[in-house]
């Protein structure tokens, strides 16, 4: 593989290069320093000085360019590449992104110039239906990067959490942007709740009231023990507040009521 910041005929000798490790492990930064190389071959003088840098765990690479004077090449390749068949080049150094010709059209970048080559963000883990007022959190194993959402008012997300909350029924696009621009997207669909549950919330031990919801296609039932539901007939067992939920059967999304048991006196 090659890792070209200028690959132009460079000519090292009496010049001079450093490298050197930093950081803890997980997290390391390898840098590889060409100061002042000159041109191969050429009639005149050059000075060119930048830097090839690795970072550990995001496998990211950085060409950090200092001065470059003198002679020196006309155009050069910028970019890296696995072989004959597998690399990526800028068309021009001022360009955003590369493409998989073997461009040699650069010229020396200027002083101070970073570019980053990143690796692609894997697919987005996590993604499935989330109902209004609830959520779901969405996972990528390239860390580092943040969250957005298409339209915040279908769902939002958490920057960098990635935790996606529905607000409105339909769907978004959530992005996964890394920190040197490289990005994912999935679109994340968001279910309707039932609407509001109707009918009298309290009850008597030994006595029942009909619940209703004008969303069909839902089921009935109870997270406590003072009450039982059957088709939306509350009947109450004991003295107790009790939660009483109306779920669509497709979705899973609920809608919750309360009632409350009391004592018949």
């Amino acid at each position: 593989g090659l890792l070209m910041a200028f690959w132009k005929d460079l000519y090292g000798v009496a010049k001079t290069a450093y490298y050197q490790t930093s950081g803890t492990a997980g997290s390391r930064v390898f840098t590889f320093e060409y100061a002042d190389w000159s041109r191969c071959c050429s009639s005149g003088s050059a000075s060119m000085n930048f830097q090839i840098k690795l970072y550990e765990g995001t496998n990211i690479v950085e060409f950090v360019y200092g001065s470059g004077l003198g002679s020196l090449p006309t155009t050069a390749t910028i970019g890296i590449c696995n072989g004959l068949a597998d690399y990526q080049t800028l068309p021009l150094e001022t360009s955003s992104a590369t493409n998989n010709s073997f461009n040699s059209t650069c010229t020396f970048p200027s002083n101070g110039s970073v570019l980053s080559f990143c690796p692609p963000p894997a697919a987005i883990g996590g993604n499935v239906p989330v109902c209004v007022a609830q959520s779901i959190t969405l996972t990528e194993s390239l860390t580092g990067g943040s969250w957005s959402s298409a339209d915040n008012a279908i769902a939002t997300v958490n920057a960098s959490t990635g935790v996606v909350t529905g607000v409105a029924d339909g769907i978004v696009d959530i992005t996964y942007t890394t920190f040197c621009g490289a990005y994912v997207t999935t679109s994340v669909t968001v279910n309707p709740l039932p609407a509001a549950i109707a009918g009298f919330n309290h009850v008597c031990i030994g006595s029942s009231v009909l619940l209703t919801d004008v969303t069909p296609g839902g089921t009935w039932g109870t997270s406590t023990s003072a009450v039982t539901v059957t088709s939306g007939t509350v009947t109450g067992v004991s003295v107790g507040a009790a939660s009483i939920n109306y779920t669509l059967t497709t979705t899973g999304c609920s809608e919750i009521g309360r009632a409350s048991c009391r004592k018949r006196v």
